[in-house]
């Protein structure tokens, strides 16, 4: 059973996932469409680790934030 955390996206990734899970993506196929190594996806959704700001840029840019949005968003 899944928490609740997975359930509202609270964090930049959690949004993501909403996303890539409404495309009807994989994991590995978005890692792949936004040229992120996919252990390393995998670990943020598994929230074992968090995208540094190289790979924030590259999240943002998927989920087609404003920048005046991506001071608001949670890492």
């Amino acid at each position: 059973m899944r928490s609740d955390k997975h359930l509202t996206p609270t964090c930049l990734i959690d949004h993501a996932r909403a996303k890539r899970l409404g495309e009807g993506l994989t994991m590995k196929e978005l890692a792949a469409q936004l040229g992120i190594p996919f252990d390393t996806y995998v670990g943020w959704e598994r929230h074992q680790s968090q995208p540094s700001g190289h790979y924030q840029v590259i999240i943002q840019g998927y989920l087609e934030m404003k920048p005046a949005e991506i001071g608001r968003a949670h890492v």
